[in-house]
């Protein structure tokens, strides 16, 4: 292979990347088709694990949705770790809180201590995870239709992606 193929390729958006460029190439989105859509949001949260109730640690939770949260952590847990998560958000001009039970189910880490994991909400008190919803329906924003992506009368129509 030559230096110029090898420059060409460097400069190809990864598979990653190409997904979220979406803003002028032409093509939708592929909508979202969970059951329950993830938010994009930044929440801190605290949290400790039944094993240890008196060691608290942090993180922020990336992603969430109504039956689990896409956090990141310094700290090392293994998959099946149950946690008492406490979720920091503002309401009004107040620093408010919920808590729910949650399970890991998946990690991701990378050289730098930093862990991604995800987690699926075991048990919360339905005020709590009335306030999760609320929240998730603050945050949510549905991604504009493209204009190709319209049929003759103007309304969104399916699209099958490849």
């Amino acid at each position: 292979m030559n230096l110029m193929n090898k420059i060409m390729r460097s400069l190809k958006p990864s598979a990653d990347r190409r997904k979220y460029q979406h803003g002028n190439s032409g093509k939708c989105p592929p909508e979202d088709r969970r059951k329950y859509p993830r938010g994009l949001m930044d929440l801190p949260f605290e949290y400790w694990t039944q094993d240890n109730p008196h060691v608290r640690s942090g993180g922020i939770i990336l992603d969430a949705s109504e039956i689990g949260f896409r956090i990141h952590s310094i700290q090392n847990m293994d998959i099946g770790t149950q946690l008492k998560i406490t979720v920091f958000y503002i309401c009004g001009y107040e620093l408010e809180t919920f808590e729910v039970f949650s399970e890991i189910v998946w990690e991701n880490a990378d050289k730098n201590r930093k862990y991604l994991y995800g987690t699926k909400i075991i048990e919360a008190a339905e005020r709590h995870h009335n306030i999760l919803k609320s929240i998730l329906r603050q945050n949510s924003v549905k991604a504009p239709v493209h204009e190709a992506a319209k049929d003759k009368l103007g309304k969104a129509r399916s699209m099958t992606y490849r």
